[in-house]
């Protein structure tokens, strides 16, 4: 709950699922509330070789799960301006190897891969709700 902790004082509510997707829908299940949106906010391994620890990277979208929505996407930028934009990825493993790093890179141009956005991404489009995923290179 580290990300959750520079939220405080705003109008979001922040889950930590650790990358468990029955987590977030039970979470989400419980809500009363109607969502405006939801984000997949937090660390993530970079992919692409010049992101360097630190940089923020905004999806575009994520593989196998469309695009991030689009106004969302330009806030955030307006906020962040030193921000990459770009697709990114989501699995239930991690993507340990160098290898593995630049072969996302080099066949899709990834910019960044984590553990928890596809199952954001799968819980936003089942609701129909806009999605985006905002990353800080760890």
């Amino acid at each position: 709950m580290r990300e959750a902790s520079t939220l405080r004082g705003s109008e979001v509510m922040a889950l930590a699922i650790g990358g468990n997707g029955v987590m977030l829908d039970r979470a989400l299940a419980s809500r009363a509330e109607p969502l405006s949106g939801l984000i997949s906010f937090g660390m993530a391994g970079g992919l692409s070789p010049d992101l360097r620890l630190g940089d923020w990277v905004i999806g575009s979208s994520i593989l196998g799960h469309g695009a991030c929505d689009v106004q969302w996407v330009a806030n955030l930028a307006s906020q962040l301006p030193m921000a990459r934009i770009g697709p990114c990825i989501g699995g239930d493993r991690l993507i340990a190897t160098a290898a593995e790093k630049q072969e996302l890179w080099n066949a899709d141009g990834l910019l960044t891969t984590d553990m928890e956005s596809h199952h954001v991404a799968r819980a936003a489009a089942r609701l129909g709700v806009p999605f985006a995923l905002l990353r800080c290179i760890s």
